[in-house]
C-alpha cells in the first residue's frame, strides 16, 4: 500500500471516530446537578407561572447543549437566562420551536446555572374552584429534584399531589409547599396536581402591592423626594451666597490700595513791597522760560511751575 492511501485511510478513519463520538454524546442524555421547579398560579397573570433552575454538573465542558421542553400551549419561555453566584440573572440565546404537544428550548449553556420561566395557561376555574395539571417528560438525569408550589394570595383548601408537606411562610407574606423528590433517571417522569378554592381573581402581585399600604404617589420609608429636599437645598445656596458676598467686601476693602493725594497748587506768595520796589530798580528782570511768570531776585527756580531760572 502507498503512503498516500495509508494517509487518506487514517484521515476516514479518524472522521468515522469523530462521528461516532458525536453520535455518542447527542444520544447520551443531559445530566442536571439539580433540578428546581417552582409552580406560582395566578401570580401575575391569570395563569401558572412555571419556573426552572437547572445547575449542571461540576466540571461540565462549557458549552453543554439542552433541548428543555416545554407544553406547547405556552408559546414562548418568557425568560431564559444565566443566574451568577450573586443572584443576577443574564439573558441567555436560545431557539424556540414547537413539536406537536411540546415546544422545545435549545440552547448551549455556556454557564453552570440556567433559569427558564414561562406561563401555562392551562389553569382550570370552575366558580371558586381551581385546578392545574403539571407533567415532566423526562428525558433528563437529575441528581436532586426539589418542588415548589405557590400558594396564592386568597386561596384555600390547598391540595396537592404529590405531597409536599405543611407550607411555611416566606418573607414576601406567601406561603410555599416545598420538598425534596430525591433523583431522577432520563426515563422517568412524573406529574404534579394542584387544587384550591378561589373566591376572587386577584393575583397575588395585586394583593402584594396593597398590604406595603403606601400609595403610589408616595415615597416608601426612608426614600427622599425633591419636593422636601429643595426648600433645604435653596436655604443653605442662599446662606453660602450671603456668606461669601461678605468674604469678598471685607477681603476687597482690606486690600484696595489708598487713595493717591491730590496735589494743590501752591498759593503764590505776593511780593513784598521794599522787594517790588529794589526790583524795579534793578536793571535785570527775569522770566520763567517755561510759564513766563515773572521771577522775584534771587530766585532760582519758578515759583509758580519749579522750572529752573536761567
Amino acid at each position: 500500500m502507498s503512503r498516500q492511501k495509508r494517509v487518506w485511510m487514517l484521515i476516514v478513519v479518524g472522521l468515522l471516530v469523530l462521528v461516532g463520538a458525536g453520535r455518542v454524546r447527542a444520544e447520551a442524555p443531559a445530566h442536571f446537578a439539580s433540578l428546581r421547579i417552582s409552580l406560582w398560579p395566578e401570580y401575575d397573570r391569570p395563569a401558572v407561572l412555571v419556573m426552572y433552575d437547572i445547575v449542571l454538573p461540576a466540571g461540565s465542558t462549557s458549552p453543554v447543549g439542552l433541548s428543555i421542553p416545554i407544553p406547547a400551549r405556552a408559546g414562548q419561555p418568557h425568560a431564559v437566562a444565566y443566574q451568577e453566584p450573586s443572584g443576577n440573572l443574564i439573558n441567555a440565546d436560545f431557539q424556540y420551536s414547537a413539536e406537536g404537544e411540546w415546544g422545545i428550548i435549545t440552547v448551549n449553556a455556556i454557564m453552570p446555572n440556567l433559569h427558564i420561566e414561562y406561563y401555562d395557561p392551562a389553569l382550570q376555574k370552575d366558580g371558586a374552584q381551581r385546578h392545574f395539571e403539571y407533567e415532566w417528560p423526562g428525558g433528563f438525569v437529575v441528581d436532586a429534584l426539589t418542588l415548589v408550589v405557590q400558594q396564592p394570595v386568597g386561596a384555600s383548601q390547598m391540595q396537592i399531589t404529590p405531597v409536599l408537606g405543611d407550607g411555611h411562610v416566606a418573607s414576601d407574606g406567601l406561603t410555599y409547599y416545598e420538598a425534596n423528590m430525591g433523583a431522577l433517571q432520563s426515563d422517568q417522569t412524573f406529574q404534579v396536581s394542584v387544587s384550591y378554592q378561589k373566591s376572587d381573581d386577584t393575583l397575588s402581585v395585586q394583593a402584594l402591592q396593597l398590604n406595603t399600604g403606601v400609595p403610589e404617589d408616595q415615597p416608601a420609608e426612608g426614600e427622599v423626594t425633591w419636593h422636601k429636599v429643595l426648600p433645604w437645598v435653596v436655604t443653605v445656596l442662599g446662606l453660602v451666597l450671603v456668606v461669601v458676598g461678605l468674604v469678598w467686601y471685607w477681603v476687597g476693602s482690606r486690600s484696595a490700595p489708598a487713595p493717591a493725594p491730590r496735589h494743590r497748587h501752591k498759593k503764590r506768595q505776593p511780593m513784598p513791597p521794599e522787594a517790588y520796589a529794589a526790583d524795579l530798580r534793578s536793571d535785570e528782570v527775569r522770566y520763567c522760560p517755561q510759564c513766563g511768570a515773572r521771577a522775584q531776585p534771587g530766585d532760582k527756580f519758578c515759583r509758580l511751575c519749579g522750572t529752573k531760572l536761567r
